[in-house]
Formats: C-alpha cells, sequence, structure tokens
C-alpha cells in the first residue's frame, strides 16, 4: 500500500497540524471559545496523531484509504455541527461538556482499527485506550463513560435478518451525545451529499479488499457490487432512523431536530439519497454508470491516482444528474 493507493492527499504524507486544523475548525463553526480547553485540544491532538501514525501514514501497510488521517476530522466537524443543533433548538438536552467531549472521542473513535476482529473489539479498544488518555488528563469518571459510550455506539454489526444496524446505538444511556457520535460516524453521509458518498465508498472499497488502484480499474464488476451494496447499507441505516431518534428524543423534541436538521441539510441528503436509490433500483445502472467512468478515462496520459480521482469526478456528475424518483 504506498501513496498512490489513495489519490486524495495528493502526494503529502506529512502528518497534519491537528491543534491548528482544530482551532480552525472551531472557529468556522463557531464553537464557543470556552467551550474548549487546552486539556482537552491535547488529548485530541494525541489520540489524532496516534490514529494518523497508524492508519494515515501511507508509507506503512497499516494505511487506511477510508479510515485516514482526515477521517476523525471529519468526525469532529459532524459532531460539532449536530450538538450546535441540540444547542440551538432543544437546550434543554445540551450540556458544557458536549463540545469538548465531543471532539475526543471524536478523534479516539477509530484509533483501534484492526481489520478481522469480532464486532466491537475495535471500538471497545479505541474507547480503553482513549479513557486512559483522559485519566492521565485529570477528566472525572462520569466524563470519560460518556465518551466510551459514544465510541462504542459507533459499533456496527448485523440483525437477524441480515440488515447492517448499530449495535448498541438503543442500549443503556440516553446521553445525546452518544446518539450524535453514532450518527455522525455511520450516517453522516447524507450531511454532506453524492461527492461524499462516492468518495467514501470508492476509499472503502480499496480498504476492505486491500485492493490497489489497478485492482480497482481491473475489477469492474466487484466495484458495481460494492457500489450497490453500500447504497443497501445507506438505505438499512435510514430506514430504522426514527426509532433510533425516538429511543433518545421525546416527539417534541424530534420534530424540533428533525426541522432543523432538515433545513440545514436538506439539499445534500436529498441528492445523496437519490442517487443511493438509483444504485438499488436500476439494476444495470450502477455497471454502465463505471463503465462510462472508466471509458472516458482510459486514454488519459496521466498517473492511476489522477485516472481515479477523474472515475470519481464522472461518477459523481452521472449520480446527480441520474433519473429521481
Amino acid at each position: 500500500m504506498t501513496g498512490e493507493f489513495d489519490p486524495s492527499h495528493e502526494a503529502i504524507n506529512d502528518m497534519p497540524d491537528y491543534a491548528a486544523q482544530l482551532q480552525t475548525l472551531a472557529v468556522e463553526l463557531e464553537i464557543p471559545e470556552d467551550a474548549l480547553s487546552e486539556r482537552g485540544i491535547n488529548v485530541a491532538v494525541t489520540l489524532l496523531e496516534e490514529h494518523w501514525h497508524e492508519h494515515g501514514d501511507k508509507s506503512k501497510e497499516t494505511y487506511k484509504p477510508y479510515h485516514d488521517g482526515e477521517h476523525p476530522m471529519n468526525i469532529v466537524a459532524r459532531v460539532w455541527r449536530l450538538i450546535k443543533i441540540i444547542e440551538t433548538v432543544i437546550p434543554d438536552r445540551f450540556d458544557s461538556d458536549m463540545y469538548e467531549l465531543g471532539m475526543i472521542a471524536s478523534a479516539g473513535h477509530d484509533v483501534k482499527n484492526e481489520s478481522g476482529l469480532p464486532v466491537g473489539d475495535n471500538e471497545r479498544g479505541s474507547a480503553e485506550r482513549t479513557g486512559v488518555l483522559m485519566r492521565e488528563a485529570g477528566y472525572e469518571e462520569e466524563q470519560i463513560t460518556r465518551v466510551q459510550d459514544g465510541i462504542i455506539a459507533t459499533t456496527v454489526g448485523r440483525n437477524e435478518d441480515g440488515a447492517i444496524i448499530q449495535t448498541f446505538i438503543r442500549t443503556g444511556s440516553k446521553d445525546l451525545l452518544k446518539f450524535v457520535l453514532a450518527e455522525a460516524d455511520i450516517n453522516g453521509i447524507i450531511m454532506e451529499g453524492v461527492s461524499t458518498m462516492v468518495r467514501d465508498a470508492t476509499n472503502l472499497y480499496l480498504e476492505i479488499n486491500h485492493f490497489s488502484l489497478n485492482d480497482f480499474f481491473n475489477e469492474p464488476t466487484r466495484v458495481v457490487t460494492f457500489l450497490r451494496t453500500q447504497a443497501g447499507f445507506l438505505s438499512d441505516r435510514l430506514a430504522v432512523m426514527d426509532e433510533d431518534l425516538s429511543y433518545y428524543l421525546s416527539d417534541e423534541e424530534k420534530a424540533l431536530i428533525s426541522g432543523v436538521y432538515d433545513q440545514e441539510f436538506r439539499g445534500h441528503a436529498r441528492d445523496a439519497l437519490a442517487a443511493a436509490r438509483v444504485l438499488l433500483r436500476f439494476s444495470k445502472l450502477p455497471e454502465e454508470m463505471i463503465g462510462l467512468a472508466l471509458s472516458k478515462t482510459e486514454d488519459m496520459a496521466s498517473s492511476t491516482a489522477e485516472r481515479f480521482t477523474q472515475v470519481r469526478r464522472h461518477l459523481v456528475e452521472m449520480l446527480t444528474r441520474s433519473p429521481r424518483d
């Protein structure tokens, strides 16, 4: 797995300045200055750096195209956006620890991410490592438990019908921080639309199958199957979203949250869901899309990484223009 395995970062392979990234993101999202402490940022940065060394360093065999150095920062951003909605709409369910604990949980939720382990082992390992750093920094046990519960809630498994579920999202406490972590990690795709869906699905395809970019181009049928599987996954998760919300929120709270969520993310969510439905409803369309995207780039005089970027761009364009309900 070399630098060409994932072209999204071009040739750059230096560890990011995560402290600067967190501070910049906090300003962009207008997170209150007093919501984040120096010790919280230090714990988050330590976890982000550990994650990068294990999963974001493209010089190592453990590099992961999906769970890379950007992934936990993406979750921090989604978590903060969701917490802002809670603070605005149902302030009685908001508390002053949420932004900081959400940042730490996001930074540490995938710090342990080894392939082939039983369901939940990686999440428990990530929760344990995050708890160790929080104790060393002097956090209270209640705060540590909230963060660990949030990380555990991101666990994904299958129910008796074979549908993909978040195993622990409707168990234990009804702390909204736990729900926010699970939502941002697994369902966050609908917050960012078709481009994120294609990027995440193709990177996850490479990661799960331990494939190179050349394998991607040589196995188009497998790519089609995987994209359709991911569309089904998204459909399965969203089908039980109302039940998830009902576990944490009253009907009145649920209506308030849903209204603001739809207003903020409606366009991206609509496009992502419509594209997923296309992949599921039209059996030949995914194959035709992949074939067309590949054919548009096969004569390009460019690197494999550049061609991969072009293929993804064509897929986004086609899915955005595809038939709607």
